[in-house]
């Protein structure tokens, strides 16, 4: 964990939020259970905010608590409980989702993965299977993109989400071309 002063990093902020959850999610001392589970919402949501892989945890953390909270409880409480953590959550992302749709005709809550994928992952990929260099692996995925560029509608580039999009696709083809052997090799000595 990375702590500068007069900084508040995202790691930091993100770790101080989960701690404070999971404080709350194990506490048994909260008198008002309204309360508490409104809290675990709000603090499930703003780390999905904070951090966008804890987004795909959301689910997981609802079926664990429903999975512990199964034995000798009455249903109706449990199915309260739920909707006391979904709500909050869907109050603070579902703002977030309308937008992407409203803007970007997508639902996706992020733009991230394929710059991502396509500049940093394929050519480590490219590297450690040993077919080059880092950067002649980052100038080769940047000439199959500037191709795939080439087909595409400067319009189209406007929306953040196409553009992750295609930037992910690329990633993908370049990886085929790599071959299935050289990134399981590339994963086993990058592992």
């Amino acid at each position: 964990m990375i702590l500068c002063t007069g900084f508040i990093l995202t790691e930091t902020l993100f770790l101080f939020m989960f701690v404070l959850l999971l404080n709350v999610y194990f506490d048994k001392n909260i008198r008002y259970e309204t309360l508490k589970y409104t809290l675990l919402g709000f603090l499930l949501a703003l780390c999905a905010l904070v951090k966008t892989v804890m987004y795909y945890l959301i689910p997981l953390l609802v079926i664990s608590y429903l999975i512990m909270s199964n034995k000798n409880v009455n249903y109706n409480i449990l199915m309260r409980n739920i909707i006391l953590i979904i709500l909050p959550i869907i109050l603070l992302l579902g703002p977030i989702h309308y937008r992407n749709y409203r803007l970007y005709k997508t639902f996706a809550f992020t733009s991230q993965g394929g710059a991502h994928t396509m500049s940093f992952l394929v050519p480590q990929i490219y590297q450690t299977s040993g077919m080059g260099s880092y950067q002649e692996g980052s100038d080769w995925i940047n000439g199959l993109y500037n191709k795939r560029l080439d087909k595409i509608d400067s319009l189209e580039l406007s929306n953040t989400f196409r553009d992750s999009e295609i930037l992910m696709n690329t990633a993908k083809e370049g990886m085929k071309e790599i071959g299935l052997f050289n990134m399981v090799k590339s994963w086993i000595i990058g592992g």
